[in-house]
């Protein structure tokens, strides 16, 4: 070793530890962020938030399990898929007991956490590793195809809306499809010494079709929320815009990887994006005040997330 290289190895590696520090400040100053704007827009969201109705947040609590359930699905049919299977408690145990790394900053550790409870109970890691990859790329192709397509033939959203639908509809045409899968699992199965496993048409179909169920019902549970307060229900484009404009807007911020979970990104993107709609500017409500409303939504994610992780935990004891 040189004597640049021995002072290089013997320098520390200060850029695992300046990622970390500019993330806790991005979430520090996304909590300070919506905690103020809730308080400054207050008297304008309270009137959107009146006559709230429980059964819709019920119904969005309740298809907040099922898509656990989905999840769990997934990863059982592609790990049966791959020749590496596992059964359906197995994994929705560790599903839901590492659900709390959604929200470490990056998009990966959910898949990562839940990989490492499923490695003691046998399944290679070199599975694990391809499931991870595919969970992660198809839902973001496959979530910006259905979220593409609901836009494409919903009202109420502006005209431009629909070339953003377009191009996403033809990206996810070219990606989606099993070259271009396979070519990312033989990089995986390089990565841990031997050969990539693949997948033949009617096993990515069925992968493609899981998701599709998975991306429906999370977009069912934002439009059952949403549907629990009447007046913001009022000023809102149609149910598939609505959708549409969640699933995007929920992909863009699995893309932000230096958010958890899209903290932020997916909250300004949604609100904004409905927030574009003509019924909403006739009647006053802004995007601030639907980013109040939006970020409402993760109380209710946080409020599944922790009753799947107390269920899960106390069945173990």
């Amino acid at each position: 070793m040189t004597g640049a290289g021995r002072r290089r190895h013997l320098l520390p590696d200060t850029s695992g530890t300046l990622r970390t520090v500019v993330r806790v400040a991005y979430l520090g100053g996304v909590a300070v962020a919506l905690g103020w704007l809730a308080w400054d827009q207050r008297h304008s969201v309270a009137p959107l938030l009146d006559g709230a109705r429980f059964a819709p947040l019920a119904l969005a609590l309740a298809l907040g399990f099922v898509q656990l359930g989905l999840g769990s699905g997934l990863w059982v049919l592609a790990l049966r898929s791959l020749g590496d299977p596992a059964p359906f408690p197995v994994v929705l145990d560790a599903t839901a007991r590492s659900l709390l790394a959604r929200y470490l900053p990056g998009s990966v550790w959910y898949a990562v956490g839940r990989g490492a409870l499923l490695r003691r109970h046998g399944v290679s890691t070199r599975a694990l590793a391809a499931v991870s990859v595919l969970e992660i790329g198809l839902s973001v192709v496959v979530g910006f195809l259905l979220g593409s397509a609901l836009l494409l033939v919903s009202s109420g959203l502006p005209p431009g809306v629909g070339w953003l639908a377009l191009v996403g509809l033809g990206a996810a045409a070219v990606t989606c499809s099993p070259p271009v899968v396979n070519r990312a699992l033989d990089a995986v199965g390089r990565r841990w010494g031997g050969g990539g496993p693949r997948l033949g048409w009617a096993a990515f179909a069925g992968l493609v079709g899981w998701l599709a169920l998975f991306w429906i019902s999370s977009a069912a549970m934002f439009v059952a929320y949403v549907r629990a307060f009447p007046a913001v229900t009022a000023v809102l484009p149609g149910v598939l815009g609505v959708a549409g404009a969640f699933l995007v807007t929920r992909v863009l911020g699995m893309l932000a990887v230096f958010a958890p979970q899209g903290l932020g990104v997916f909250e300004v993107a949604l609100a904004a994006l409905l927030g574009a709609g003509a019924a909403t500017q006739e009647v006053g409500a802004g995007v601030a005040e639907l980013v109040v409303v939006v970020a409402g939504f993760r109380l209710l994610i946080l409020v599944r997330d922790g009753l799947a992780v107390a269920v899960a935990e106390a069945r173990r004891r």
